[in-house]
């Protein structure tokens, strides 16, 4: 069994695998996790998340759908306890990007409306669209938050 291990997206990553991952393959697995954060690490001053967090705007990418459609799930199966708009909130409370665990004063989550955050974030589709910003054809799923 050959073993990798790294360290990304804060925290500790092992893939093991029968055979041992190529330079290629490494490198292949390094850009994928590299791209994950690069568009949802509210941890990240650059991350898609954090601009749409802060300004708004489409959001394409191959996981919006999924991961957009778990969220509406988990906060469907809670009762809107989770929420993907929360990280003003838990940055507030101490869970920030340098992880100080100090608390400050709460805040609350942003709700709009009587739909909440799911008003904010409308249902994904797979389509091929124009970027807005690189002038680029994309393929994979768009989003507005508002």
């Amino acid at each position: 069994m050959a073993s990798w291990r790294f360290e990304a997206i804060g925290t500790h990553w092992d893939i093991e695998s029968t055979v041992a991952l190529t330079e290629a393959d490494r490198t292949a697995v390094s850009a994928e996790v590299e791209r994950f954060d690069r568009e949802w690490s509210r941890f990240r001053p650059d991350s898609e998340v954090t601009r749409l967090g802060t300004e708004g705007g489409a959001f394409a990418s191959t996981d919006a759908g999924p991961m957009l459609d778990a969220y509406r799930a988990l906060s469907a199966a809670t009762d809107g306890a989770v929420n993907p708009l929360v990280a003003v909130s838990l940055a507030a409370i101490g869970y920030d990007a340098e992880y100080s665990l100090v608390p400050g004063s709460p805040c609350a989550p942003p709700r709009t409306g009587s739909s909440g955050w799911r008003g904010r974030v409308p249902r994904s589709r797979s389509r091929h669209r124009r970027s807005s910003t690189s002038g680029r054809s994309e393929r994979g799923a768009s989003s507005t938050w508002s």
